[in-house]
């Protein structure tokens, strides 16, 4: 895996593998936000190639108030949810 920042500060992720997993979930998450999930998912954007691909960088920070820190537990029981 290499990270690559542009002069632009924007980041991406190049992952040599294949990526469809991570597509399908992405597809996934998206029909869900279009249903009105709540929170919506975060859906990367990506560049699937055969074998390997390029996927957007996202940051994980604290949480600075409380509800950030009620919409982390939201979402992750969301996320708890989809896995079972």
């Amino acid at each position: 895996v290499v990270a690559i920042e542009f002069a632009t500060g924007e980041m991406l992720i190049y992952k040599p593998k294949d990526l469809a997993l991570e597509a399908a979930y992405f597809r996934f998450t998206t029909w869900l936000n279009t249903l009105g999930a709540d929170p919506a998912f975060p859906v990367l954007k990506m560049l699937e190639r055969d074998g390997y691909g390029w996927v957007e960088f996202i940051d994980n920070r604290a949480c600075e108030c409380d509800d950030q820190v009620r919409r982390f537990y939201r979402r992750s029981g969301a996320l708890l949810c989809l896995l079972y």
